[in-house]
């Protein structure tokens, strides 16, 4: 049958031409659906990179404490069914050791901290003395020591004081803005402030910010780190604490700096990959640069 097909054609231009028009249509169709498909695939992998960053959104967002981390357990009680909660408490702790004991468990570990603020000692440079402001357990002022820059630190919470001074540190108790403001004009070469501003409400925050300024020297820097509100499960942690007053966003901060009259001001996160649109999304915290 095939053969007689073929001696048709020969015998029928007319058809022959047909048929070759239907098959040079035919690739033209097969090249117009690749072209098509390969459109659709790189379609699908922009579609892939944009939906990244929700799926990792919608996972922080989820994020919950570990509550073995915490000391807790799962446990059967009852008509309550399944539980989160302890069966063994201790005797407790004495009221001046209260936040510090709360700190222990929410803060992460001295060591751990220590390191992830050993960065901001390439920061600060030749730059001294350094005023640590709510110093809390004395962990970078612990890092100052080691680098032989001379600093004091000041802390409003007296378990907080009683840890860092059995360190040997200089750590005086009370609050943070009045010290700078009992300080002379351009005294000091740095302020630093660590997980501090949250914990301010705005007329301290202002307050801290134009007292940082005026007792800095000129080129002394002002080192401020924070919880990263845009971060989804940062966020969602910075609630833990029931001291601090609210997040502050590092464009607010900037702006306040560039209105109280810093020279210079920028925002990174510490521990991040150094891509700053990337890093403000992940990041748990951010540290605010301003320079007089």
């Amino acid at each position: 049958m095939l053969r007689r097909l073929l001696s048709r054609v020969r015998r029928q231009p007319e058809i022959n031409r047909q048929l070759y028009e239907g098959i040079g249509g035919t690739a033209a169709g097969l090249d117009e659906l690749r072209t098509w498909l390969h459109n659709n695939n790189q379609a699908l992998e922009d579609l892939a990179e944009r939906i990244a960053p929700v799926e990792t959104y919608v996972s922080a967002s989820r994020a919950m404490p570990d509550p073995a981390g915490l000391g807790l357990e799962r446990f059967e009680a009852g008509t309550a069914g399944r539980v989160i909660g302890y069966r063994s408490g201790g005797p407790g702790v004495a009221p001046e050791e209260d936040y510090v004991a709360f700190e222990d468990v929410f803060r992460l570990s001295e060591e751990i901290i220590r390191e992830r603020q050993r960065p901001y000692l390439r920061l600060l440079g030749s730059r001294q003395p350094v005023l640590d402001v709510g110093c809390g357990r004395g962990e970078f002022l612990e890092l100052l020591r080691e680098a032989e820059i001379p600093a004091r630190g000041i802390d409003l919470d007296a378990g907080m004081v009683a840890r860092a001074r059995a360190k040997g540190l200089e750590v005086e108790q009370g609050d943070g803005v009045e010290l700078l403001e009992r300080l002379p004009d351009r005294s000091q070469g740095a302020v630093f402030a660590a997980q501090v501003v949250e914990h301010l409400p705005y007329e301290g925050l202002l307050a801290f910010l134009r007292q940082a300024f005026r007792v800095l020297a000129p080129g002394g820097i002002l080192i401020a780190e924070t919880v990263n509100p845009h971060s989804p499960s940062a966020l969602k942690n910075f609630w833990f604490d029931p001291t601090h007053q609210h997040p502050v966003f590092p464009e607010v901060l900037l702006t306040l700096c560039r209105s109280i009259g810093f020279e210079r001001a920028y925002v990174f996160h510490p521990g991040g990959t150094g891509d700053v649109d990337r890093d403000r999304e992940l990041a748990g915290d951010y540290a605010l640069i301003a320079e007089r």
